[in-house]
């Protein structure tokens, strides 16, 4: 519910108000000419701020809940023309550091302590072990209770792999 909370309300909320503050004219991440952000944005972007916070609320707590509205609060402030915190090289920077870094990861924490953690754990574990099976299968084909091992040969070792990293960086970045 978080992963649905943070990219389909709060990231696209930020994405969308910091256009409507911006009004890009010329050429911006990879569009040549971009269509000015319609004024309804900026109502939009409080309804999906509402909204993720009402959700965080009802499905996690309180404290996750205010994580979250400091977030928002200061990823307003970054975007907001009157307080504009990337107009200062530093101060932009380091919102966008904490704020997109540390403070998401703390915030994915709260709110899923253990689950998360433990899925990370073992989506590494399911990319590595493949590469340590590899110099395995010689040996196992001469082993007759490891027929697995023996049809999953070195290739299916590397595919295993490869489909476990391809998860594990989709759902976590």
């Amino acid at each position: 519910m978080l992963f649905i909370i943070l990219h389909l309300l709060v990231y696209p909320s930020s994405n969308g108000y910091n256009s409507l503050m911006d009004k890009d004219e010329g050429s911006i991440g990879g569009i040549k000419d971009p269509s000015a952000v319609p004024t309804q944005m900026f109502a939009i972007s409080i309804i999906f701020d509402a909204l993720a916070l009402a959700l965080t609320f009802l499905y996690f707590d309180h404290w996750s809940m205010l994580f979250l509205l400091a977030y928002i609060l200061a990823s307003r402030a970054y975007s907001y023309r009157q307080i504009r915190l990337k107009k200062y090289p530093a101060l932009g920077f380091m919102t966008v550091f904490i704020f997109q870094g540390a403070w998401i990861f703390v915030l994915v924490n709260m709110a899923l302590p253990i689950l998360l953690p433990a899925l990370v754990a073992s989506l590494i574990m399911g990319a590595s072990y493949p590469l340590t099976q590899v110099y395995q299968h010689q040996q196992d084909a001469n082993d007759p209770n490891l027929e697995h091992a023996t049809r999953h040969s070195s290739f299916g070792s590397q595919f295993q792999r490869v489909i476990t990293s391809l998860i594990s960086s989709s759902v976590f970045g």
